[in-house]
């Protein structure tokens, strides 16, 4: 079975351009156990004056002093091992951490990871587990909403943090997967008319 890793990004904006300044990741490995990484990244500080009013407040509040935190091309390596290659890697909006992921390694010519393209949204994931069970989701569902309906609140997180995140995408996820009773699934129409005609 593969491993998992869970992670997280907090970015100076949402523009194309943004540089992730927290990540935070969860990786569960083989035999159940848990390892974590956690690094305040080196950025360009002139971004994050663009941020929304609340996360400009977090930002300051919690981004420590620049010679603190970890430089560009340390993090994207540190980051790359963490992952490594055959885990899968799991999140909530997936898809924006993994692209600011990416091009910070392209910026230190790290390559691009080869999980890029296999990222498992729990937003995504959630939704169809309702929809299984018969329950209506409006898309794009949000994983506040999803988590809430799952059992999974958002306020038992410390959200909007980078590890409180993958937290809450991890709580998430287990709740997605854990075993449970099979589901009926009616088989289509057509096919119970052509068997019948056999």
């Amino acid at each position: 079975m593969r491993e998992l890793v869970f992670l997280d990004t907090e970015c100076t904006g949402l523009d194309r351009d943004a540089d992730i300044w927290e990540f935070g990741a969860i990786r569960r490995h083989a035999d159940g156990t848990e390892s974590r990484l956690h690094i305040f990244i080196a950025h360009d500080e002139t971004k994050a004056a663009r941020l929304p009013k609340s996360f400009r407040a977090d930002y300051l509040s919690r981004c420590p002093d620049s010679d603190k935190l970890v430089p560009q091309r340390k993090a994207a390596m540190m980051i790359a091992e963490f992952i490594g290659e055959d885990a899968v890697v799991i999140g909530a909006v997936a898809a924006f951490d993994s692209h600011r992921l990416a091009a910070l390694f392209d910026r230190h010519r790290l390559g691009t990871p080869s999980w890029l393209y296999t990222v498992v949204d729990v937003n995504a994931l959630a939704a169809g587990y309702l929809r299984a069970l018969g329950e209506p989701v409006e898309f794009p569902a949000q994983a506040e909403s999803v988590g809430r309906r799952l059992g999974v609140n958002a306020e038992d997180y410390p959200r909007h943090t980078a590890l409180g995140d993958a937290s809450f995408a991890q709580a998430i996820f287990d709740r997605c997967t854990e075993p449970a009773q099979p589901l009926h699934i009616a088989r289509p129409r057509t096919v119970a008319v052509l068997r019948e005609a056999s």
